[in-house]
């Protein structure tokens, strides 16, 4: 048998051992682990809480009025996922892998000007999401919650994100709460990922990734003199 077709058989051998567990792999480790219920226990004590309690509660009435209008109109932004319990803030994948950090031990102090870079990330992306989400409300849909809250919609969240951003800020749990809340589900259909096509698609992608190996990765280990190159390498 010729030398190509030895290490095509190879390959394919190598893949059909690797792909079940890839398959299991890719339908287990796609959501990272999360505890909805603390996010949703937090928005309860927020509620409660003493002296700010009365315009905590009507921002978080009015983030529940604008959520009601949104999803009636089925015109809830997909780019950002909503955190449980917290409706000032959004989270995507890679903000989202950010939060196990802050459960590090012994590592609060180092990571507190952090947290707030990434609390205040996790408000900007669920302050932009909002403004794509009214952008698609119906005119009427727009008067109404003016008309309910006495102003513009897009200056009731900016203000309403302020005002529990900063109550969550100032409570020494909310760094745990958050990372163990926030989240971005996944939305595979686990069942036909398993018994469909997928397993069966993993071969070739993993034939081809390893040609595109041997193709590309030896490049990184030979010195920049012996590449073949056009024009003025640059390390």
């Amino acid at each position: 048998m010729s030398e190509p077709w030895v290490n095509l058989s190879q390959k394919v051998a190598r893949a059909m051992v690797l792909a079940p567990p890839m398959a299991f792999l890719a339908v287990s480790g796609c959501a990272l682990p999360h505890d909805a219920s603390r996010g949703q226990m937090r928005g309860q004590v927020r509620l409660a809480m003493g002296e700010d309690g009365g315009k905590v509660r009507r921002c978080a009435e009015a983030f529940a009025h604008i959520d009601d209008a949104v999803d009636r109109t089925g015109s809830r932004d997909a780019q950002a996922a909503p955190i449980p319990g917290l409706p000032h803030l959004r989270t995507t994948r890679f903000l989202a892998a950010l939060g196990a950090r802050f459960l590090e031990p012994g590592k609060q102090d180092d990571y507190a000007r952090a947290f707030d870079f990434w609390i205040g990330c996790l408000a900007y992306t669920a302050t932009k999401a909002r403004r794509y989400e009214l952008a698609n409300l119906s005119q009427p849909a727009r008067a109404a919650l003016r008309s309910r809250h006495g102003k513009r919609p897009k200056s009731v969240i900016e203000e309403c994100t302020a005002v529990l951003t900063t109550f969550d800020k100032q409570r020494t749990e909310t760094r745990e709460i958050l990372a163990r809340t926030v989240n971005v589900p996944d939305n595979y259909i686990d069942l036909q990922r398993v018994i469909g096509i997928y397993p069966l698609t993993a071969i070739p992608v993993l034939i081809g990734f390893e040609h595109w190996k041997e193709r590309n990765l030896p490049s990184f280990v030979r010195a920049p003199s012996d590449l073949q190159t056009r024009g003025t390498v640059i390390q």
